[in-house]
């Protein structure tokens, strides 16, 4: 035994030097391959108990092992290797092409049938005939395409198919087709073939002593990201997302960097895309993210974040009676929330009534402010709240509208019915919340419908007692005057009712009942 040769037992002899220093190991190599890790592969074409197969060169030990042992039938001759996105690596054999899972030492056949010769255009590639293909090249998309050196031709497994194809060579050897369709070109006996990165497919056209470029055929890898900008607060988080297209291997990896910042100075990205802004920045930043496929590192996409110096806020008013009545204190309270939910703010609050400044407040220390108005006058307050800012936080308002309404102090017992057709006198008068009487000749009532279990619509007033709907004002009625209105109940079946008005400037409609028989 020598020359790394065995000629006796069965199963074939291992291969020599496995487990042992590369530079020790007896081979027949016949092809080679370099991942992205360094790690090498080759070609052994083997000895003569039959074995052959692809060995592989640990980057990181220099140690040498078998990846998958090709004995059965015996091959003539490996050829060139290429890897797909999966890590897995395809080597050109006699007369077929053959797929390596490296994990596990799988050994499939995706394209050839064994035999020698040209077939199988436009079928399943394990269905087609090769005549010693020597060279194999796997896109980034999983495209497989194959020097197929006796048929003087380039064929391709689509990735998504299986189908085979003819892509280069029209099977006659010789030298012609430059500038043309690559199917209709000669080549002659092409040895390698290898895919770049800008999508063109190389061929070493042996016989010709040429090197032939046909442009397109290799897939090119797209990436994205999004959003394309995004402006965030000290420590707060954008979320991105990549996309990749004609890759098998759609891993990303991301990457920080930035005008003024440095490192975690910059943020920081995780393997996912969430970006993490810098707890403090003495201003604002411009950080660029980077996402960079995996499948070919010369394809990348950007984003820009920019990182505001302060945080952004918001002001949330709320009011300890909405709508309330006339006469009591209303307290508005407006708190301050920072845009991450992280920190207090500091400063004032100024509360106004329209253009009209109510008041400006300290914030406490929970980051809110309160202003109790003994009192509002009739009507819908538009109510604003503006924070002033600080050093870490903007200014920003909020506002809601303050309805301020009358109470009704009815004159007359609101379960008393009149005869169907029959007049109701509506008598009453405005009060505040303690009752007291504020009605005024100013203040014009307006009936406005009739609501009832079965009937809602218009009412009908009396002639001229009550022009256009209007309650007439009375100075005898309640402490300091009152209104009355004359209901019509003609055509109201028996039941209790509702006569709906509004009053002067008062935002909330106001009811009262009266009952028909």
């Amino acid at each position: 035994m020598g020359g790394g040769y065995c000629d006796f037992g069965s199963p074939p002899c291992p291969p020599l030097g496995d487990g042992g220093p590369a530079t020790n190991a007896d081979l027949t190599p016949t092809g080679v391959y370099v991942d992205g890790a360094g790690n090498i592969f080759i070609a052994d074409n083997g000895n003569s108990a039959g074995f052959g197969g692809i060995r592989e060169v640990i980057a990181a030990t220099g140690i040498i092992r078998t990846v998958a042992m090709i004995s059965s039938p015996r091959i003539q001759t490996l050829g060139g290797m290429s890897e797909d996105g999966g890590g897995n690596i395809f080597i050109a054999e006699s007369r077929r092409v053959l797929e390596v899972v490296v994990a596990t030492g799988t050994i499939q056949t995706v394209a050839g049938n064994g035999g020698y010769g040209f077939s199988g255009d436009g079928g399943p590639a394990t269905s087609a005939a090769l005549s010693n293909p020597s060279s194999v090249f796997v896109d980034s998309a999983g495209n497989i395409f194959i020097a197929d050196y006796d048929n003087h031709r380039i064929r391709e497994v689509d990735a998504a198919t299986g189908i085979i194809q003819t892509v280069a060579g029209n099977g006659t050897n010789g030298f012609s087709g430059d500038g043309g369709p690559a199917a209709n070109a000669e080549l002659w006996f092409p040895s390698g073939v290898w895919g770049d990165r800008r999508g063109n497919l190389l061929i070493a056209d042996r016989a010709n002593n040429r090197i032939r470029r046909v442009s397109g055929l290799v897939a090119v890898v797209g990436i994205t990201v999004g959003p394309a900008t995004a402006t965030v607060s000290p420590g707060a988080t954008q979320q991105f997302t990549a996309s990749v297209t004609n890759a098998m291997n759609n891993a990303i990896t991301w990457s920080t960097s930035g005008t003024g910042c440095t490192g975690s100075g910059c943020g920081t990205i995780s393997p996912r895309g969430l970006y993490t802004a810098p707890l403090a920045v003495s201003g604002p930043l411009t950080v660029t993210v980077t996402a960079t496929s995996v499948a070919d590192d010369t394809k990348s996409a950007t984003a820009t974040v920019t990182v505001l110096a302060k945080q952004t806020t918001s002001v949330a008013v709320a009011s300890s009676a909405n709508p309330s009545v006339l006469g009591p204190a209303v307290t508005l309270t407006a708190m301050v929330n920072p845009s991450s939910g992280s920190g207090v703010p500091t400063g004032t609050v100024t509360f106004q009534d329209g253009a009209t400044t109510l008041a400006t407040v300290l914030l406490n220390s929970s980051g809110s402010a309160s202003f109790t108005a003994s009192s509002f006058a009739v009507a819908a307050h538009s109510i604003t709240a503006t924070y002033s800012g600080d050093g870490n936080f903007f200014g920003s308002n909020g506002g809601l509208t303050e309805n301020v309404t009358y109470a009704i102090c009815p004159l007359y017992d609101q379960t008393r019915s009149v005869e169907s057709g029959a007049a109701f006198p509506i008598k009453l008068y405005l009060c505040d919340a303690s009752g007291n009487d504020v009605s005024s000749t100013t203040v014009a009532l307006h009936a406005t419908q009739v609501i009832g279990s079965a009937y809602t619509g218009a009412l009908t007033s009396p002639g001229n007692a009550n022009p256009s709907s209007d309650f007439r004002f009375d100075g005898t009625l309640g402490p300091v005057g009152g209104y009355i209105f004359s209901l019509k109940t003609t055509g109201l079946a028996s039941g209790a009712y509702i006569l709906q008005f509004s009053a002067g400037s008062d935002p909330v409609p106001h009811a009262v009942s009266f009952g028909v028989r």
